[in-house]
């Protein structure tokens, strides 16, 4: 199934996340079938005409098992949205990657991950302040997720690998070897050899394009339980990881700045208008997104035993407190059986009944 989400993945870019859903919906998640499929049964599907058009025209120059191949010669690796170990935080947004690539690996303990985002031309409070910063959450057990960039990403990504942290990088390209800066080679082999991993929605060959950043920045923050800015212009695309995050109900930390600074502009108006929260030390995060001994946590589920139906309702509950209707609702069970399920899942202690039926994940 993978080689296939590879290869609608390759039409020039034109199967996105909301073309992938209507195809999988149409023929019931089996893309082998759609590969095939006849002109009207992809219109039936929701496809439209002149996309039709440019599958017709791909389509005979792309064999599956060939390009599939080809990424197993890379070594990258694919997960698609059916997956079971695709990541559930990303799973929660509006619009998910249908197809992710990655080098390196992706593990369950990622769901306890925060994205660190800045300016690429950070002053040295600003360097001092990620080190610092990055030490410490990764010192607490948490995954950081950041872009590659030049300044506070690549000082994040260095700084969790320094303090034996795990750290994901995404990517507005393709992960390839060819397809990544040569100035950036180094931290992408350090950050796989350290068992973390590189990522992308974009199929290798892919260039780093200037409107790919805004859907990267949708998958550092989806990744995330919260973003902290370090530095940003007013200008800044860490502003636009930071809305994001909002939308995706995800909790926004700023660190406060000179009023003479321009890379502290942006953080700054973050928290004069309440889009961010202040944070002065790490224990304001760790408060704020209500985590805490996260190594145990991790060991703890690792030994715990998932029975099927207790994974499916897991895979619905959000982080965010969610009413028991809701679950009932998504879960297409009986409310008694939910109810049953959720109650072992919270003697389990991987979820909690915060209050008046509102459950969230731990």
């Amino acid at each position: 199934m993978p080689k296939y989400f590879h290869a609608f993945n390759l039409i020039n870019g034109k199967i996105g996340p909301q073309r992938f859903t209507r195809l999988l919906q149409y023929f019931k998640n089996d893309l082998s079938a759609a590969w095939s499929a006849s002109d009207q049964e992809l219109s039936n599907a929701g496809i439209e005409p002149k996309i039709i058009e440019t599958i017709n025209q791909f389509r005979p120059k792309i064999d599956p098992d060939i390009e599939y191949k080809k990424l197993l010669k890379q070594k990258i690796s694919v997960l698609t949205i059916l997956d079971s170990n695709y990541p559930p935080l990303l799973k929660e947004i509006s619009n998910p990657p249908s197809i992710l690539y990655f080098r390196g690996n992706i593990k369950p303990e990622d769901n306890f991950s925060i994205a660190i985002v800045g300016s690429r031309h950070c002053s040295p409070y600003g360097k001092s302040v990620t080190q610092k910063f990055t030490s410490q959450l990764v010192q607490n057990g948490l995954t950081i997720i950041s872009g590659l960039a030049y300044g506070v990403d690549k000082i994040a990504h260095q700084s969790a690998l320094e303090n034996n942290g795990r750290t994901i990088a995404v990517l507005g390209s393709g992960i390839a070897d060819q397809d990544i800066r040569q100035t950036d080679h180094q931290l992408v082999e350090k950050i796989i050899d350290n068992r973390g991993a590189v990522i992308s929605e974009y199929p290798p060959g892919i260039p780093p394009l200037a409107y790919h950043f805004p859907y990267r920045n949708r998958i550092i923050s989806g990744l995330s339980r919260g973003v902290l800015v370090i530095e940003a212009t007013r200008k800044s695309g860490s502003l636009i990881t930071a809305n994001l995050a909002i939308e995706q109900n995800r909790e926004v930390f700023a660190i406060p700045g000179s009023i003479f600074s321009p890379t502290s502009e942006g953080t700054n108006h973050l928290i004069k208008n309440s889009t961010a929260k202040l944070v002065e030390n790490v224990q304001d995060i760790l408060e704020e997104l209500n985590i805490s001994n996260i190594p145990q946590k991790i060991n703890i589920r690792q030994k715990i035993k998932i029975t099927p139906d207790e994974q499916h309702l897991l895979s619905i509950i959000p982080s965010e407190p969610t009413h028991l209707d809701e679950i009932i609702a998504k879960s297409k069970m009986e409310s008694d059986q939910v109810l049953a399920l959720l109650t072992i899942l919270e003697l389990k202690g991987i979820i909690k009944n915060i209050e008046d039926d509102l459950y969230t994940k731990l």
